[in-house]
């Protein structure tokens, strides 16, 4: 047993028992830490040891002023120290879930491709799908580059299955959805450091993610456009008509991604609220609320 306050030294050895069974009472051994957010006060990060404290306290009857003692000896640096600084780190994911994560996001956002559509109705040849919501949502839970996993892996099979009118035009989608990831991960990285809330991070993320995409895919399209099948719509599209279906495909591009962003946030911080542990490593980077 380590050292005691001086309240303690005299005390029987059946009294030295008590001591343990109040230590093991108040021990709050690393898997039953419980994850505060962060700002917690101390007297609420000590409630998990100050409960079996006084339980086991009034089973051995002990005089309030020992009581308080031994809880000063063994319970609050225990609670105090280690509790906090503890917050926020958890196990990172293991390969063979990650592994398995990636899959199922994959498969979702399959899915989705394949049952939702609607023509955009300034411009039938668009349309609004939300299979990029599960894939934002790899990258708000997994981290980037499980995010551009999951896009890479859409990609390629949408080039075999679901290619649309132009070969070339999920590579393209590819190149739309990495850019928004990149400005989402921006505005995550200073919402880390600088504590912004909720409502905060998810406008900030989709103002920053629609002009990165509209940004980068505008200068695409302004290339792509004019070349010839299968890479562009050449000669079907003059160069007197690039900059009218850049507009076009510019909206298009933030009007997807005002609504995908926010809603793949969402959904992000009701699945970290239920099953946090299991997004262990992504979990610190919710800003707290």
């Amino acid at each position: 047993m380590r050292d005691l306050p001086e309240c303690t030294r005299e005390m029987s050895p059946a009294s030295s028992r008590s001591i343990s069974l109040l230590e093991a009472a108040c021990w709050v051994r690393p898997r039953a830490r419980p994850r505060l957010p962060e700002g917690t006060s101390t007297n609420e990060s000590l409630a998990p040891c100050l409960t079996r404290f006084s339980s086991v306290s009034r089973f051995l009857e002990l005089p309030a002023s020992r009581a308080l003692c031994i809880y000063k000896a063994f319970c609050s640096y225990q609670s105090v120290i280690n509790i906090p600084s503890s917050l926020g780190k958890v196990a990172p994911l293991n390969r063979s879930r990650r592994i398995s994560l990636v899959a199922l996001f994959t498969t979702l956002a399959l899915v989705l491709n394949l049952l939702v559509s609607v023509p955009a109705p300034f411009a039938g040849f668009l349309f609004y799908e939300i299979w990029e919501i599960p894939i934002l949502l790899s990258v708000f839970l997994l981290g980037f580059w499980s995010g551009v996993t999951v896009a890479a892996l859409n990609t390629f099979v949408l080039e075999a299955l679901k290619p649309g009118p132009l070969p070339s035009g999920p590579f393209y989608n590819f190149i739309a959805e990495v850019s928004m990831f990149l400005g989402v991960v921006l505005v995550l990285s200073f919402s880390r450091k600088r504590g912004w809330s909720p409502a905060v991070v998810a406008g900030a993320s989709t103002a920053v993610g629609i002009g990165t995409r509209t940004a980068v895919m505008t200068v695409v399209n302004a290339i792509v456009l004019p070349l010839p099948y299968p890479l562009g719509f050449g000669p079907f599209v003059t160069a007197s008509q690039v900059p009218w279906y850049l507009v076009l495909i510019g909206v298009f591009n933030a009007t997807t991604a005002l609504y995908t962003v926010p809603l793949a946030y969402s959904v992000s911080r009701a699945v970290l609220r239920r099953y946090g542990r299991v997004f262990g490593a992504l979990a610190p980077s919710e800003p707290a609320s």
